[in-house]
């Protein structure tokens, strides 16, 4: 007989939507690197705020709506997208899918916790400008 249970950990690798960073680099120039700093850290901030709003929806629904503007301004698709999860969660009052989206959320938006943040690999990297690959 097994003793041990393996918990479930699904890995999953944040992406970057290439036009958007482009289109970061283009308006900020030589801050660009600075500015998507600056996001990332108010990103890093926002999960943690998420962490303790589980059971406070009007505070999820706010700090889930920052996440998602915050990420959608640099590319963030894959965490912008599991932003969204719970605000669809919480419109449809679907609560044992929003623990699930909330969990999820919280697993992305740590880098330890998801399989990396990425820009890509092939062409769409050689696309991007210089400063960004």
């Amino acid at each position: 007989m097994t003793r041990d249970i393996a918990f479930l950990r699904p890995v999953e690798t944040i992406a970057f939507d290439h036009g958007r960073l482009a289109a970061v680099c283009d308006e900020y120039g030589h801050r660009a690197e600075a500015y998507v700093a600056f996001v990332l850290s108010e990103l890093e901030a926002l999960v943690e705020t998420v962490a303790h709003q589980r059971d406070d929806p009007s505070g999820l629904r706010r700090s889930s709506t920052d996440l998602v503007r915050l990420c959608d301004s640099i590319g963030m698709t894959t965490l912008a997208a599991a932003g969204r999860a719970v605000l669809d969660c919480l419109d449809s009052g679907n609560a044992p899918a929003l623990a699930a989206c909330t969990a999820r959320l919280l697993r992305l938006g740590r880098p330890e916790g998801s399989g990396g943040w990425t820009l890509g690999r092939g062409a769409d990297r050689e696309a991007m400008p210089e400063t960004m690959a």
